[in-house]
């Protein structure tokens, strides 16, 4: 439980960084697709991130750090995929 609060401030904070380096630009594009998105979804886009955040990280324990996120990620997208409802519930 902790570790997921963890998670979510992690990648909140990453995703407002990331909103503000790009501008206002696009962005509201960005937020319609993400809203519209299923959890299993956003879930893999996450994983996603954190395998290209591994493929640039330069310390290998940077790298191993991203790559357990990324599996961690998968983890929760394959969950949420076998069971839909679970993560309705929590929202």
């Amino acid at each position: 439980m902790v570790a997921t609060i963890i998670l979510r401030e992690f990648f909140t904070a990453q995703n407002m960084n990331r909103t503000a380096a790009e501008g206002d630009e696009g962005s509201s594009q960005d937020d319609a697709a993400m809203k519209s998105e299923t959890p299993a979804q956003k879930y893999r886009r996450e994983a996603e991130e954190c395998q290209r955040n591994a493929r640039k990280a330069m310390r290998a324990a940077d790298r191993e750090a991203w790559l357990r996120l990324a599996a961690d990620w998968t983890k929760l997208a394959q969950s949420a995929e076998l069971n839909p409802l679970t993560d309705t519930l929590r929202q």
